[in-house]
């Protein structure tokens, strides 16, 4: 082999249209492979954050729920106690009703008493100092 030979020797750099068509079928070229690397990323920080959205969501929901129950708890002890001051107010309704009559009645009795007294004791004086 002479030294002629050695520089007619191909070039091994392919120029961009060689490098596409020579490549294996289903390679993704640097390009696509980094556009489909930002859309995986892209898509996992939007599963991500719509992940959390959905646990914070769910643990709100939780506390509502918790506070409802709560509060429904506190609303029938609220009505029972309620039903019972309403059924102590119409006793007492009643007996202020019956113990009003039946002071009228005593205040009656004792008005009578009274002016038997008062006319006794103008009798009586009379009787003692005749006019």
């Amino acid at each position: 082999m002479s030294r002629d030979d050695l520089n007619d020797i191909p070039s091994f750099a392919a120029n961009r249209d060689e490098a596409v068509s020579s490549a294996p079928r289903g390679a993704i070229p640097a390009r696509a492979a980094r556009t489909e690397a930002t859309l995986g990323l892209t898509a996992r920080l939007v599963l991500t954050i719509a992940l959390a959205t959905a646990g914070i969501a769910c643990g709100w929901a939780w506390q509502l729920q918790t506070l409802l129950d709560t509060s429904q708890t506190e609303q029938k002890e609220t009505q029972a106690r309620v039903a019972d001051l309403e059924a102590l107010l119409s006793d007492t309704d009643e007996t202020v009703n019956k113990s009003a009559a039946a002071m009228g009645a005593q205040l009656r009795l004792l008005d009578t008493e009274v002016r038997k007294l008062w006319d006794a004791r103008k009798v009586s004086n009379r009787q003692i100092h005749p006019a």
